[in-house]
């Protein structure tokens, strides 16, 4: 009997020690976790912009990127290209410094992209004293990347247009402004040497009216 009950209580301590053990080591393990992080987060490099042309690039172009960094002190920082598919296609020391953009910005150094050639879609990813990813860029023909852009200058200017001629189908548009057909045009007036005084008793129209109507709207 004693000897049975001395099992019967080492069968039930046994589960409760290892259990013990183990949750000891979960506790070792996730406090070395956490102080790795805390660790890398504490060294994690300061974080730039890169500055990508946002029409795109000919592919027998010149080609440059700009990484904006927020210290003077980078030393020596790499970058790698990456197609859509996330392969490197192209690797590189970021150049010299060429002067500052702000007070937020106190370094800017040029990316070339120049050797980069193939029609796709990239980005730039720079690694070492600051870390930075452009946004994607394209390199492709003429062709793709300015016919594109000719039709959206032509129709911004179509939704600024004035006068008769206002396109309908553009916002709305309504023709406007149609009593400069018959505008007034004036002598351009007489001031004092120092520019400060005007010397007429008002404004001289001439006798001629002028059609002024139509154009473009503008910002002042």
């Amino acid at each position: 009997m004693p000897s049975a009950h001395r099992y019967r209580t080492a069968s039930r301590v046994f589960p409760t020690v290892v259990l013990a053990a183990l949750a000891v080591v979960l506790v070792v393990a996730t406090l070395m976790q956490l102080g790795t992080q805390r660790s890398g987060a504490a060294t994690e490099s300061p974080r730039g912009e890169i500055r990508v042309d946002q029409v795109g690039y000919v592919p027998d172009e010149p080609k440059y990127a700009y990484l904006m960094a927020p210290s003077r002190s980078l030393g020596a920082a790499r970058y790698e290209v990456r197609d859509e598919q996330g392969r490197t296609v192209l690797t590189g020391w970021v150049g010299a410094s060429t002067g500052n953009w702000n007070s937020g910005y106190p370094d800017v150094r040029v990316i070339d992209l120049g050797s980069l050639r193939r029609e796709g879609t990239y980005r730039v990813h720079v690694t070492g004293p600051v870390t930075a990813t452009s946004p994607p860029f394209s390199i492709a023909s003429r062709q793709k990347l300015l016919v594109p852009l000719t039709a959206g200058h032509v129709r911004f200017f179509q939704a600024q247009r004035d006068g008769e001629n206002a396109i309908s189908s553009v916002l709305h548009r309504r023709p406007s402004h149609l009593n400069d057909r018959n505008a007034t045009v004036y002598r351009t007036p007489r001031y004092s040497p120092d520019g400060e005084t005007l010397l007429d008793a008002g404004l001289v129209a001439d006798a001629e009216l002028v059609d002024v109507s139509g154009g473009w709207f503008r910002r002042r």
